[in-house]
């Protein structure tokens, strides 16, 4: 039984991987390709994050709203990687915010470098909220933010903060946890 259980784990890696795709990809030097990736990791991400259809309105002329916060550092990326590509079968639409008060009808929020200063009222607005919320700063996972992005080894990766997830409400996919470092 033990050896039928990792057989179905090594499966259910293996087609995670598949759908990351980018897990693994070295970053070049290429700063746009670096945020290429992330932009593309972000809509992957919502392919393992369950939102409630209360959230998620039914109607398919809606629009799945990703916000910045702050600094753009995807000069771009975001708008041209989601001009063809929908999520949860939803157009995306890119804003841009200066102050969370803003940013909280979104259904994923990037919190820009740019605020750091901000992060404990941006964490504390956001916290119980089913929004999904991504850093790319050292320590942003450890502070509240749900998910956030590292280099290691010049590869892209990404650690989840378990607490966040529970207060938020939105159920994650174990496929998506177990490609990620956990916070707690």
């Amino acid at each position: 039984m033990n050896r039928r259980i990792r057989g179905i784990q090594n499966l259910n890696m293996l087609v995670f991987a598949v759908c990351m795709c980018t897990v693994i990809i070295t970053v070049g030097q290429d700063y746009t390709q670096e945020y290429v990736l992330k932009a593309g990791y972000m809509e992957r991400f919502t392919r393992f994050i369950d939102i409630p259809d209360s959230i998620l309105a039914p109607n398919p002329d809606s629009a799945f709203i990703i916000g910045v916060l702050g600094d753009d550092p995807f000069k771009g990326a975001l708008e041209s990687f989601y001009q063809d590509n929908t999520i949860k079968k939803h157009r995306v639409e890119i804003r841009h915010f200066n102050n969370i008060e803003q940013a909280k009808n979104c259904h994923m929020l990037f919190v820009s470098h740019s605020i750091e200063k901000q992060l404990p009222q941006i964490v504390k607005a956001t916290r119980g909220f089913p929004l999904i919320t991504i850093g790319e700063t050292k320590s942003y996972a450890r502070r509240g933010v749900m998910i956030n992005f590292y280099i290691e080894q010049n590869k892209i990766r990404f650690e989840i903060n378990l607490d966040t997830v529970e207060q938020s409400g939105l159920k994650i996919s174990h496929l998506l946890l177990n490609a990620a470092r956990p916070i707690k």
